[in-house]
């Protein structure tokens, strides 16, 4: 599942599918019914604070990335749309 981020950001359908398989293990879910723009902090998937921040470290290990403190933010992790585009801004930071 690790993958170099410049390849991540490359390939749109690789970092949704990488991000989506973070979001199933953080949550111990299976994959059936995961949609990029369902909601996370309700519904099928819901994080809480102790998951949000597992996946968080998954994901700037995962990509190679830094997430600070104030980019902890629901709007940026409501779904893996929305996290997919945080993402791909994050790694074009470090390009």
């Amino acid at each position: 599942m690790s993958l170099s981020p410049l390849k991540s950001a490359l390939n749109p359908q690789t970092l949704e599918e990488t991000v989506m398989d973070l979001i199933l293990s953080t949550l111990d879910k299976k994959p059936a019914g995961l949609k990029p723009k369902d909601l996370l902090f309700s519904g099928q998937a819901a994080f809480d604070s102790f998951s949000l921040m597992e996946f968080v470290l998954g994901l700037e290990e995962a990509f190679g990335i830094n997430i600070p403190d104030e980019d902890l933010d629901p709007d940026i992790f409501q779904s893996v749309k929305t996290i997919v585009a945080y993402v791909r801004r994050r790694l074009e930071k470090v390009k």
